[in-house]
């Protein structure tokens, strides 16, 4: 609850920051009351859960740091300077993806109704934070944003287009205000699209 709320009161700010969520690194020696099943197996689901309730983009410093006991000190808790070396990478390189750092990498939205939805995150008609956002066979839905969004990425995949589908099945022109600042502005498009009628 603290951690949505943190993430809430960020997305309320009139700056609209883009925010990301870093899934812990790994623990290689359980510490200090910290274990890494914990760590694993309840904050980890715990900040994913997070991340796709408020649409949020996930970096991963888990993975590059798990079974690494040369990256920590010698509690098994703490990075040491490899370590701190090896997450600064893996935040600059997930930044890179999304465009934050310079490099290529262009956003791209698009919402509206039923011809947009097209059944994305397999939840039809459902609202965007009740459906699943990782299941990359489903994440476009089944129409025209999946066609653009498999175009783009096959030909420019130097590029790092990333696409998102925010459409919902019946919505109409109100709906998509009462969701703007929900399932829009803290995206940071750089491309939109609204196709509703």
């Amino acid at each position: 609850n603290d951690y949505v709320r943190m993430v809430r009161e960020l997305q309320s700010l009139v700056t609209h920051p883009r925010i990301y969520v870093c899934l812990p690194p790994a623990v290689v020696k359980d510490n200090f009351g910290i274990t890494e099943n914990v760590v694993l197996n309840e904050v980890t689901p715990l900040v994913r859960k997070v991340a796709a309730d408020r649409w949020l983009d996930i970096i991963d410093t888990r993975t590059p740091t798990e079974g690494r006991a040369d990256l920590y000190t010698k509690d098994g808790v703490h990075p040491a300077p490899a370590g701190a070396s090896v997450i600064a990478h893996a935040i600059y390189d997930g930044l890179s993806l999304r465009g934050d750092t310079g490099k290529p990498g262009k956003r791209v939205l698009f919402i509206g109704d039923s011809i947009t939805d097209d059944d994305w995150g397999k939840k039809d008609g459902w609202e965007v934070h009740k459906r699943q956002h990782y299941d990359m066979n489903h994440i476009y839905g089944h129409g025209y944003v999946l066609d653009i969004a498999q175009y783009y990425m096959t030909k420019y995949p130097e590029r790092k287009y990333q696409f998102y589908n925010r459409g919902i099945s019946g919505n109409q022109m109100r709906n998509l205000v009462e969701r703007w600042d929900d399932d829009v502005t803290p995206m940071h498009p750089d491309v939109l699209t609204v196709f509703i009628g």
